[in-house]
This record gives C-alpha cells, sequence and structure tokens, in this order.
C-alpha cells in the first residue's frame, strides 16, 4: 500500500506541480498584459483643432479693375497699368502665412500668359510689382502684407483690334493657410 500511496502522492504532486507552473504561466501572461495597458495609457496625444478662416475681398467676394477708355494704338504692355484694388480680410487665422494662386483663362499673347477677354486678340497680362506672372502661379505672403497686383491690357505685336467696346475678363484668387 505504501508503494500505491507514494505514487498517488507523486502524481498528485505532479498535477499540482503542473497547475502551479499553469497558474504562474497564465498569471506571467496577465501582468504583461497590465504592464503593456498601463504604459499605453501613460501616452498622451494633444491634437488642437482650428476651424476654417473665412477670407473676403473687403467684405464682396469680386472686385473689378477700371481700365477707362483704352486706345488700342497705344496698347504695348506697358499702357493701361491699372492696380487690382483688393481688401484681404480673413477671421480666425491660425498663422498669418497665406499662399494665393491665381488662375484664368489662358490666352497665349506674344509668347505670354495672359487672361482671355471677350474681344479677340486683346489679353489682360497680369503682374506682381514688375514680375509678370504666369496662369496658375502661387504667391506666398503674410496676412496684412498681400501682394501688389496690376493688370496691363495687351495685344499681339503689330496687329491691330477688330472691334472695340467693353470687355472683360475673369481672374481667380485662391487662398490657402500655410
Amino acid at each position: 500500500m505504501r508503494g500505491a500511496y507514494f505514487l498517488t502522492i507523486c502524481f498528485k504532486a505532479i498535477v499540482l506541480v503542473g497547475v502551479i507552473l499553469f497558474g504562474a504561466l497564465i498569471s506571467l501572461s496577465f501582468s504583461y498584459k497590465a504592464i503593456a495597458a498601463n504604459l499605453s495609457t501613460n501616452i498622451q496625444i494633444r491634437v488642437t483643432v482650428y476651424g476654417e478662416p473665412e477670407c473676403t475681398l473687403g467684405g464682396a467676394t469680386t472686385t473689378s479693375v477700371d481700365f477707362g477708355d483704352i486706345h488700342q494704338a497705344k496698347i504695348d504692355g506697358a499702357y493701361g497699368r491699372s492696380p487690382i484694388n483688393y481688401n484681404l480680410i480673413c477671421n480666425g487665422l491660425y498663422k498669418n502665412t497665406l499662399k494665393m494662386t491665381l488662375r484664368w483663362t489662358d490666352r497665349q499673347i506674344n509668347g505670354e500668359s495672359s487672361v482671355t477677354t471677350n474681344l479677340p486678340n486683346l489679353g489682360i497680362a497680369i503682374y506682381r510689382d514688375g514680375t509678370r506672372l504666369s496662369n496658375g502661379a502661387t504667391l506666398n505672403f503674410n496676412y496684412g502684407n498681400s501682394p501688389a497686383l496690376y493688370a496691363v491690357p495687351v495685344k499681339p505685336t503689330g496687329v491691330n483690334l477688330t472691334s472695340g467696346g467693353d470687355f472683360t475678363g475673369n481672374l481667380t484668387m485662391v487662398l490657402d493657410y500655410q
């Protein structure tokens, strides 16, 4: 009987050891997950969401350039230079750095980009200070220091305009926040 009892005790001991080892593994597993969970809860992410700023042209959505009377014989790429007056007002800016992109329906005159008008062979060249701009030009600037833009009537060299009268063309300003 002693032998059987011994075997039984040994078996029980092995079972108990197995349970203890299994319990230790489970315990380690849960402890590891608990440690990992504690580490991930210590990570803090702070996000500040700013609303989209609103910009207008002095309360309007369009502005006009009045060239007055233009004499077609004097159109030479400098004659009739007129400022594009716009009063950019923005509310809710997070940063003062802005990017303006100028787009228009393009008409090539003398190999250069110009705004298409309703009159054949007449375009409007757009300048920033003394630099002629191309369609899609991007201008970086700080709010409060908007780019000075100018419009100049242009026509192909040596060509007389076949019709006169009022003319129109459209330029679009797209503002992006940097």
